[in-house]
């Protein structure tokens, strides 16, 4: 369960998903088969399983504090990303819009940001 996270919008344009194997990467995303299940992510974007989540294997990306580095959720992030460049994105916008009371966040924000996208901020002394 993200124990002391809060949803909040960033900019998917600032966070800094990890692609190679790392401390907060597990998966080597440069591999072929981790490509396809991004670029299948991002051109059947669901929305909701980008959202809230009690998981962490889903839903929105888990932030570290700083709110750029990614503790979980790189595929995810890529896949959001490569959705807003290619111009399949406006489904999540439009739902973020929607829901922008559910997740707590300032709808004006969202208007704000080029590439707006929900992310969890995991504190890890909560």
């Amino acid at each position: 369960m993200k124990k002391g996270a809060t949803t909040e919008v960033v900019d998917a344009n600032t966070l800094a998903p990890t692609q190679q194997k790392d401390e907060n990467q597990f998966r080597d995303r440069d591999r072929a088969s981790s490509q396809a299940q991004i670029n299948n992510i991002a051109r059947n974007l669901d929305p909701r399983k980008l959202a809230s989540s009690p998981t962490m294997d889903v839903g929105a990306p888990l932030l570290a504090l700083d709110g750029k580095t990614i503790i979980a959720g790189n595929g995810r992030t890529m896949a959001i990303r490569q959705a807003y460049q290619e111009g399949g994105a406006d489904g999540y916008r439009q739902f973020l819009q929607d829901n922008s009371a559910q997740f707590g966040i300032d709808p004006a924000q969202l208007s704000e940001m080029e590439k707006s996208c929900i992310g969890s901020p995991f504190n890890f002394s909560s």
